[in-house]
């Protein structure tokens, strides 16, 4: 090993140590201050500015050693047992000047342009951390420093303030200042290794021999970074196998490194320049003569990214350290390493102040787009700066001038390919790769859409518009391709918000094309037969059908339905065709050819279940004498409705082809069979007098919703209503069409005003079983159904009649009225007189016997018992209202017109009558009655002449009857208050057991 002190004395000194000592030691002599200085700056460099760097540049000096050769680099790393660690290197051998400058502080060897690594004259300072007796051996030579011959050497002196000066600094002596040769004989003995020209030998201080054995187990690439000249770094340590790092610079800015086996490909982004002489004004003399910079990025590219993992998506780069090309403390959050020739402080670990860095700064930000238009465009997004503060005021300053150059630079490539600067790009997110691909073709500068948030970020960064989705889909009008492309469209953006894709145009099959899925018809196989379609097409190419080819499950989503016969009939395009083709009859004879071409298609259309409306409206066929007609004014062969028109009535049977299909396919386009059936939206509607029910019926409410109603009523024979009427009861949308609100329907009112039965409206008429209108009204002489009867105003009881016709009838002298039915009727006309007080009074009165009596002589009767001595022609009944009667029929009460005093007070019941009186009561539910007497011979004085009567009213409350059954179960009901049950009254009291028996069963 080679040791400082203990050598024997060299035979030669090839480097002359001898003079760099002495001349070294006089100064010291001369002035103790400058030892001090020397010990100082040495110590400072050691554990300052380089400590931690010893590898790095132990390799710098390797790599400088190499350049001058012109050779690759190449440094071996050793550790030995006892604790040395060797670095052995290719080059330059040791030379004088070398030696000076390892012994003299601030003054390199190194001067002059080139681009070497160590120019301070100080990077060898860094051993002194490690090693208290370093050596440097060559081909050439070798050379060794001591801490303890330092010290040695200055004892010698023998001067007093040196003296001092050590004892001062216990042992902490600028050893690197004096030199010593290495022995001759030491240098056989342990010579180079071979295929290496120099090697440093530090034996390690025990302290320290951990540290270092870790900087060389953790020693990995930033090692052949940081001295780009670097080719081969070889590790051999105890206990471990010996690992070697390549570097190999491939064209196109693209370098591998390889650690054994493993390979590691970068990319770069270099730059190199002179600088300007203005630059380098306020930096040191020997530092004016290197005005040539380097700059250098380098990112690691992924060996290989699984197909599932998104080559945008990369994780966050970890912080790492500017190289200047040494590493420094400048940390930088960029993802891609930084070393470049930057000027830093008398630390070593900053970069210095100043115009020169500021523009090295300018130039490693545009560097940095050179990289990233290096790396495949796929993998670009990973070299934009993440957003976060800044680490210091370098990061700060890259991250800015790099964002600012990014955003400028076409460096972005758009979904076709081309390359795209980010403020004239846009990205939409959500959407797959291919919808990107395709919205691209409308959307100059897309994108492809970003698969993690940091992607996103990325691109906001560098000022790449956020586009909505719907405004792609509605640029996308401006392409016109096979409807094979949209279907792709289709199916690419087939999962995303329906409200984002109502604008997409959509290809028809008769050519062109549609904005907006909508109301577009899907062609199917199951929706109509394709002959159909195809003629359906031929005859109006503008109908909304989607190409067969551009059909996907997407366009039902978003509105479009199945081109079925219902769509068919109610498709603008075809509808357009049809009523032109209709409304050309008032002018020019039609195309016979394009009528058939219309009606067949119509035909197809229906029976395969259109329904009516749309098209069918407006279907055009030839009656008998072969004229055109429109279908809904033809009348089918043999159509029931043709028997009930009038003669004037201008409806045709159709002709040849038609007649020969059955009357129900006919039907299907409007040929008249039977009723026709109507949708009215407003009064202006094609009915008879719709006006006029419109006014009279709805007025100035809100107009009703559409309803059906039944057309060309007024075509009707009047001798024919019958027929009509059994036809509308039996079709039921014709029979529907008589309810509705507002009420009464147009059909309803139109039937009551207009029909004719027996020569009458239907008003004049009841319904036979309307029995209680006996005799006042007459039956229907016609058989209608009872319901259209009733609906049309066929009477079916005394409410439904008119008022005024009512009192009429009831005055009728020439009606015979069943007295039985008197009293309701009688009721109905108090009704309808409360309803319309301005209603006609008659000057007759239908009596209670049926009879009619002139109002003056007619008697309202309101106390039961005056019946048994008036006369029954004069009486009008009263009902349970008289008094209201009376009033409505302006009438007297019977009560206030005959004066017939109370019966004599009677004997008390036997015991035969409280039997009957005790029966009448339970059977009503009552207690016994008080006050009731009897008198077998009961008599009232009436107009001065004695009157048998049952029953009549005692002096206060009492009752005399004359004891019959009869008189009995009457004043029984009258005292209960029960009169209208008088008749069970009576029958109980005579005790009868059929009566009894028959009731049992209401």
């Amino acid at each position: 090993m080679v040791a400082g002190q203990g050598l024997t004395a060299p035979a030669s000194d090839p480097f002359g140590t001898a003079g760099l000592r002495s001349s070294v030691l006089d100064a010291w002599s001369r002035s103790p201050a400058r030892f001090r200085e020397d010990a100082n700056a040495e110590e400072a460099l050691a554990t300052g500015g380089y400590a931690g760097r010893l590898l790095i540049e132990l390799a710098a000096n390797a790599v400088d050693a190499a350049r001058e050769m012109g050779v690759p680099g190449r440094v071996r790393f050793s550790l030995d047992s006892a604790g040395e660690l060797r670095a052995a290197n290719v080059g330059a051998p040791l030379t004088a000047a070398g030696v000076s400058g390892l012994a003299s502080l601030r003054a390199s060897a190194k001067r002059g342009r080139g681009a070497t690594v160590g120019h301070f004259g100080v990077g060898f300072t860094a051993v002194m951390a490690v090693s208290d007796e370093p050596a440097v051996v060559s081909r050439t030579g070798g050379i060794a420093f001591s801490r303890a011959r330092t010290t040695a050497a200055v004892t010698e002196l023998d001067h007093a303030d040196l003296t001092a000066e050590l004892a001062a600094r216990a042992g902490q002596v600028p050893a690197l200042r004096l030199p010593w040769p290495v022995p001759e004989a030491d240098l056989r003995s342990d010579p180079v290794p071979d295929g290496f020209d120099t090697q440093v030998r530090l034996p390690l201080r025990e302290e320290v021999r951990a540290e270092v054995r870790k900087m060389l187990d953790d020693l990995g690439d930033e090692l052949l970074w940081a001295l780009p000249g670097l080719a081969v770094v070889e590790v051999v340590l105890p206990g471990r196998p010996d690992r070697m790092l390549t570097r190999e610079d491939l064209d196109e800015g693209v370098t591998v490194i390889t650690a054994g086996v493993e390979s590691t490909r970068y990319v770069t982004g270099a730059r190199s320049g002179t600088i300007p002489a203005a630059l380098l004004a306020d930096r040191p003399v020997e530092e004016r003569a290197r005005d040539e910079w380097t700059l250098t990025w380098v990112w690691p590219e992924p060996v290989e990214v699984p197909a599932a993992v998104d080559l945008f998506d990369v994780a966050v780069p970890a912080p790492h350290f500017l190289g200047a090309p040494t590493p420094t403390d400048e940390p930088l959050s960029l993802p891609a390493r930084l070393i470049g020739t930057f000027p830093v402080d008398d630390t070593r670990r900053r970069l210095a102040s100043g115009p020169l860095t500021d523009h090295l700064l300018a130039q490693a930000a545009q560097a940095y787009v050179d990289l990233a238009e290096a790396v495949a465009p796929g993998r670009r997004l990973s070299l934009v700066p993440t957003a976060g503060f800044p680490l210091g005021p370098v990061d700060a300053t890259l991250r800015a001038g790099i964002v600012r150059r990014l955003s400028r630079s076409p460096v972005l490539v758009s979904t076709l390919g081309d390359l795209v600067v980010p403020s004239s790009a846009c990205v939409i997110t959500g959407i797959s790769d291919e919808a990107a691909f395709l919205l691209g073709r409308a959307v100059p500068g897309l994108l492809p859409p970003p698969h993690h948030p940091s992607d996103l970020d990325a691109l906001r960064m560098l000022g790449v518009s956020i586009l909505p989705l719907a405004d792609a889909t509605a640029a996308l009008a401006g392409l016109d391709d096979e409807p094979a492309f949209w279907r792709d469209v289709y199916s690419a953006l087939a999962d995303q918000d329906s409200e984002d894709l109502a604008n997409l145009p959509v290809p028809l099959i008769g050519g062109g094309r549609r904005i907006g899925p909508a109301g577009l018809l899907l062609p199917a196989a199951d929706a109509i037969d394709r002959h159909v379609l195809t003629r359906a097409v031929a005859l109006a190419p503008d109908l909304r059908i989607v190409h067969p080819d551009a059909v996907h499950p997407l366009l039902s989503r978003l509105g479009a339905g199945p081109a079925d016969a219902a769509a068919l009939v109610s498709d603008p395009a075809l509808i357009e065709v049809f009523a032109r083709f209709r409304e050309d009859l008032e002018d020019d004879d039609p195309d016979l050819g394009e009528l058939s071409e219309l009606a067949d298609l119509a035909f197809d259309l229906a029976r395969s279940g259109a329904p009516a409306g749309g098209l069918l409206d407006d279907v055009v066929l030839t009656d008998v004498d072969g004229q055109p007609w429109p279908a809904a004014e033809l009348l089918a062969p043999g159509a029931p409705l043709a028997g009930v028109l009038a003669a004037d009535a201008d409806l045709p049977l159709v002709g040849a082809p038609w007649s020969e299909l059955p009357p129900e396919t006919l039907s299907l386009v409007g040929v008249r069979t039977g009723l026709k059936i109507v949708r009215v939206d407003d009064r202006d509607a094609d009915l008879p007098d719709l006006d006029e029910w419109w006014s009279e019926v709805v007025g100035e409410a809100l107009p009703p919703d559409a309803f059906d109603a039944v057309a060309d009523l007024d075509l009707v024979d009047d001798d024919r209503w019958p027929e009509l009427l059994t036809m509308l009861a039996a079709d039921p949308a014709a029979r529907a069409t008589l309810t509705g609100e507002p009420a009464p329907s147009y059909t309803r009112w139109w039937l009551t005003r207009y029909a004719r039965l027996g020569g009458h409206p239907p008003t004049y008429w009841r319904r036979p079983d309307a029995v209680v209108l006996t005799g006042l009204y007459d039956p229907l002489p016609v058989a209608v159904d009872p319901a259209v009867a009733a609906a049309i105003g066929v009477l079916t009881d005394a409410s439904d009649a008119d008022g005024q016709d009512l009192l009429d009838r009831l005055a009728d002298q020439g009606r015979v009225v069943p007295a039985g039915a008197v009293p309701a009727l009688t009721a109905a006309a108090e009704t309808v007189l409360e309803r319309d007080p301005r209603l006609r009074l008659p000057d007759l009165v239908r009596a209670l016997n049926g009879a009619v009596v002139a109002a003056a002589d007619a008697l309202v009767l309101d106390r039961p018992w005056l019946a048994q001595v008036l006369d029954p022609g004069r009486l009008v009944a009263g009902g349970a209202a008289p008094d209201a009667v009376a009033a409505a029929l302006e009438l007297e009460l019977a009560s206030e017109v005959v004066r017939v005093p109370s019966a004599a007070v009677g004997a008390p019941l036997s015991d035969a009558e409280s039997a009957a009186a005790a029966r009448a009561a339970v059977t009503l539910a009552v207690t016994f009655p008080s006050g009731l007497t009897t008198d077998p011979e009961l008599t009232v004085d009436h107009d001065g002449a004695p009157r048998r009567v049952r029953w009549w009213p005692g002096p206060g409350d009492g009752v005399v009857t004359d004891g019959s059954p009869d008189g009995i179960g009457r004043a029984v009901a009258h005292l209960a208050g029960r009169w209208s049950d008088r008749a069970l009254a009576v029958a109980a009291a005579a005790g009868d057991p059929l009566t009894f028996a028959e009731d049992g069963l209401s």
